[in-house]
């Protein structure tokens, strides 16, 4: 990730910590990059951290719809022991 085009802020999801973290990745010695967005959340029953990462390589493309897309997809994340209220 380039450290300097990254936003991490904190946030409550279905009564659940999470922190997102949304910025710029690119690969190291060659040219490929693009926008990311992830997701921490805690699993306080199981004693983990959950974490799900969306990355965009979509060269010539506009990448706006695709961020929006993948960032939908994240909020969509069920652990097993979670319901839908």
């Amino acid at each position: 990730t380039d450290t300097m085009f990254v936003d991490v802020y904190d946030t409550e999801y279905r009564q659940r910590y999470l922190q997102i973290a949304k910025g710029l990745w690119q690969m190291e010695n060659d040219m490929m990059g693009g926008p990311f967005v992830s997701h921490q959340m805690v699993d306080e029953k199981n004693g983990r951290v959950i974490v799900a990462e969306a990355f965009i390589y979509a060269p010539e493309s506009l990448k706006r719809d695709l961020m929006r897309r993948m960032e939908a997809a994240l909020y969509t994340l069920q652990l097993p022991q979670d319901t839908i209220k």
